[in-house]
């Protein structure tokens, strides 16, 4: 069973919603929500078997009960070109199948290096660290430009120009182990693209979106 604390900060610089957003012609463009981020900041404790998953592919280092900086990610896609990664057995190029591995736990391939979590103190110094365990780049919702149906799904993966794609909090990934992190003020810092193996020619949305945290005792 897990315990929470919902921490709901408003303020984060980076990244943004689709009020205003004029598209980067001729590219793909990935950027972060960072309202996202921050509305949906909560820590919990929760509770890990030997086997669950997130010990398997070590998103938390040991079984029992960990605290969890929680939150959800929503990518967005700010370029006119839509994003397209296709077949993850057969992946549009540049990408090629190695670079999706698969999960005998999880049962699906995973798309190596999409997003990087990471918590700084008022150093700049790194306290905690995570990543997105990305099994399916899809359209989540639209937030920019005429409505359109969704074209991209599980099987056939990738970004539409104008869409997110959402990784809710609840989901195994997305969090930052804090157990061992001592109450204060830090900066959790989320990146898309983290490999850059997605190619944008005109990268004019930030990449990387950092919002404030206050951990409490």
């Amino acid at each position: 069973m897990a315990t929470g604390i919902f921490l709901g900060f408003a303020s984060a610089c980076g990244g943004g919603g689709g009020g205003g957003v004029v598209l980067t012609p001729g590219t793909v463009d990935i950027t972060v929500d960072a309202g996202e981020v921050a509305r949906t900041l909560a820590i919990s404790t929760e509770f890990f078997a030997p086997d669950d998953c997130a010990i398997v592919e070590g998103l938390v280092p040991t079984p029992g009960a960990r605290r969890l900086l929680r939150f959800s990610t929503s990518i967005a896609n700010y370029g006119a070109l839509d994003l397209v990664v296709g077949d993850p057995t057969n992946p549009i190029p540049p990408l090629v199948a190695l670079d999706f591995q698969l999960s005998p736990c999880h049962g699906h391939r995973h798309f190596e290096g999409w997003a990087e979590y990471s918590l700084e103190d008022e150093l700049g110094q790194v306290v905690g660290s995570g990543h997105k365990q990305a099994f399916c780049l899809r359209d989540s919702s639209q937030f920019f430009g005429p409505a359109t149906t969704y074209d991209f799904t599980c099987e056939f993966q990738g970004i539409s120009s104008g869409h997110h794609d959402l990784y809710a909090s609840h989901l195994d990934g997305q969090w930052i182990d804090i157990t061992e992190v001592p109450a204060g003020s830090y900066v959790l810092v989320v990146t898309a693209n983290a490999a850059e193996k997605i190619v944008e020619v005109d990268d004019r949305y930030p990449n990387t979106v950092r919002v404030p945290v206050v951990i409490p005792p």
